[in-house]
């Protein structure tokens, strides 16, 4: 009985040693994502620089008309805010519902 008990116990301590080093990379990982999105941080890093490089954004599309204009808005924002020199590039793909026509709108805007 009592081998029993232990192998119990041993297979529980496995689990909960498992689940630590989950957790400990799941913070990591969340650290990273965090650093990544620090807006600021990466704004001011590209104030800093001498001679501003062209930020090319790369926008490839299928039917995201409904979601296309909030995208443009966010790009336009950062590169306004970071003081930086950008182009934005759609790259449709047959849409049908009207993402070149929410493009080109942006485009004359």
């Amino acid at each position: 009985m009592q081998k029993a008990e232990a192998l119990v116990m041993s297979s529980k301590l496995q689990y909960v040693i498992a689940l630590l080093r989950a957790t400990a990379s799941l913070k990591q990982m969340f650290k990273r994502i965090t650093f990544n999105l620090n807006f600021g941080y990466h704004c001011e890093k590209l104030r800093q620089l001498d001679s501003k490089p062209l930020i090319s954004f790369i926008v490839p599309t299928r039917n995201e008309a409904r979601y296309l204009p909030r995208l443009l808005t966010s790009i336009n924002y950062i590169t306004q805010v970071c003081k930086v020199p950008a182009e934005t590039i759609v790259a449709d793909y047959m849409s049908t519902d009207g993402t070149t026509d929410v493009a080109k709108k942006w485009v004359l805007e």
